[in-house]
């Protein structure tokens, strides 16, 4: 089949349409829970590094519609997507995309810097083998220096004071922290619970650009209940839009 076959579905109870290809990778609720991570004050702007076919910048602005929102991507075919994406849902006014690598440095003179940078980085190792199109391969696997080139880049982004969001699985959370302590702190982990009482295997993590402050754990979310649906909360944040830090 086609890898560039793609779908067409719907996010937030049908408020967001996006197209996606049927057999590359494909968002999910990381991403959902990526956009509830959000948190900007009107005129404030928020870069995603690897926005893919634009979902966590449209669930994000959906929430947050005064907040300007840029996505890089690198491959052509997720780019192109995404800026139909942010058509089909007239985001225009405050949703762009730019096709290009997050460790190019030249793109900092092309957008400047942010209020806040998130990103869902690929989480696999290059011998993982479970991708099975090319278009996958990119978007879900990283070599060993790539997660450290992804934090130089929202480093190099983000403006003093500025915010870094990332979802990843826990295994790298020692990685992450490390990296980050090089120019944040007030590094929080909010970690993410399959359901009570089982092991947590994704984290967000939530830093502060030149802050002292100490790390702090959250006590995170628990997605499911143990019939598999997911409970009240999460499917607030993830079916909803409802923000991560707030409660209704």
């Amino acid at each position: 089949m086609d890898e560039l076959a793609t779908t067409h579905d719907s996010v937030y109870q049908g408020k967001l349409t996006l197209e996606q290809p049927r057999k590359a990778y494909r968002f999910g609720s990381d991403a959902m829970l990526l956009a509830a991570a959000v948190h900007a004050y009107d005129g404030q702007k928020v870069l995603e590094l690897g926005c893919g076919v634009g979902a966590v910048l449209l669930a994000a602005h959906h929430r947050l519609p005064a907040t300007p929102f840029v996505g890089i991507e690198l491959q052509e075919e997720y780019a192109a997507l995404a800026k139909a994406n942010i058509a089909r849902n007239e985001a225009e006014h405050q949703v762009s995309v730019v096709q290009g690598d997050v460790t190019d440095k030249a793109l900092l003179h092309l957008l400047g810097t942010f209020d806040h940078v998130i990103a869902n980085p690929p989480y696999y190792g290059e011998n993982h083998s479970g991708a099975v199109t090319e278009l996958r391969r990119v978007a879900r696997q990283q070599s060993d220096d790539d997660l450290a080139e992804w934090l130089q880049s929202a480093n190099r982004f983000l403006k003093a004071k500025g915010t870094v969001t990332i979802i990843h699985s826990v295994e790298k959370m020692d990685e992450l922290i490390e990296g980050l302590k090089k120019f944040c702190g007030a590094i929080r982990i909010f970690p993410l619970w399959p359901s009570a009482g089982q092991s947590c295997k994704r984290i967000i993590i939530h830093a502060l650009k030149g802050s002292k402050t100490p790390l702090s754990i959250m006590p995170g979310l628990v997605l499911h209940e143990a019939d598999g649906k997911l409970t009240e909360r999460a499917a607030e944040i993830i079916n909803h839009g409802q923000s991560l830090w707030e409660s209704k």
